[in-house]
């Protein structure tokens, strides 16, 4: 497991076309983060599409916490829409 200190990432913009759809609208961006090299045992993928949002995250079933990250990130888009602009 990575400890607390900086971590290398893989990152990825990806250019779906019309393949990867969500409620019928296509993918207009797609990242994808990955760092395997350092130990985490986790693989995160957000697209957007149009006004929507999708965060994939495929992880080791030894990473306990993970489950709970839907939650945290949920929390996160709520501050970010009901921030000033």
């Amino acid at each position: 497991m990575a400890g607390a200190g900086p971590v290398g990432l893989l990152a990825s913009n990806l250019d779906c076309g019309p393949a990867l759809a969500l409620f019928g609208l296509p993918a207009t961006q797609a990242q994808m983060f990955s760092a395997p090299a350092d130990g985490l045992r986790c693989y995160t993928a957000l697209t957007g599409y149009d006004s929507y949002a999708r965060l994939t995250v495929v992880h080791d079933s030894s990473l306990a916490g993970m489950p709970r990250l839907g939650e945290h990130w949920e929390t996160a888009v709520r501050e970010l829409a009901d921030a000033p602009r």
